[in-house]
Parts: structure tokens; sequence; C-alpha cells
């Protein structure tokens, strides 16, 4: 999870999917919205999850995008404030456990009135 980014609401059509792939919607991301130039390798980009919710309408999946190198995340990453006023969002993969647990530090620092930082 080291070299991975996740990219959140990027719309998801079973067409587009079909001709271009995950692949090229970040990649086409990447180029247009973070206006970086050179070409950016990846080892696997996936979407994630299920494509309905439990009530049986669609939803977006998030797409996750394993980079070649760390190098290259790092500096992706790095121009990701040229997203804002996009709805596009990007952010590191963590794991579940890890975010189950910030999940119960939160919860216990509002019982105690304790304010977290982000």
């Amino acid at each position: 999870m080291r070299d991975n980014l996740v990219f959140y609401n990027i719309p998801e059509s079973e067409a587009a999917e079909d001709r271009d792939g995950p692949e090229e919607l970040i990649s086409n991301v990447i180029k247009e919205k973070l206006g970086t130039q050179e070409k950016v390798h990846f080892e696997r980009v996936h979407r994630m999850g299920a494509r309905r919710n439990a009530d049986g309408s669609p939803k977006t999946r998030p797409i996750v995008a394993k980079f070649s190198s760390h190098k290259q995340k790092e500096k992706v990453k790095g121009e990701g404030a040229k997203l804002k006023g996009t709805n596009i969002v990007m952010s590191k993969q963590f794991p579940k456990e890890f975010k189950k647990g910030e999940k119960n530090c939160r919860q216990f620092s509002k019982k105690q009135s304790i304010k977290v930082t982000e």
C-alpha cells in the first residue's frame, strides 16, 4: 500500500471502462487536472468495492492506483492541491485496521471532549 493512491468521485460508465479502463481514466486525471506532462507508470489500477449499493442503486466506486515507483506516487500526491474545486478527491490508501482505529479514537475524543486535529 506504500505506492498506492485512491481516487474518489471519478464517474463510472461500463462503456468507458471497457474501452479505456481505469488506468486510462487515472492517466487522464493526472495529465489534465494535475498538469503533469511526463508519463506515469502503474503496476495496477482497478476499481474497488461492489458496483451497487445494498438497495440496488448504482454507485461510483473509488479507483486504486499502484504506482511503479514511490517517487512518482509522491510527485502526483504533491500536486493534489490542484484538484481543489473539482469533485475528485485523492488520498493515500490505508489498511482497514488503521481506519477502524482512527474511527475509535475520534469517537473516544468526542466522549471526552478532546479536540483531535487532522
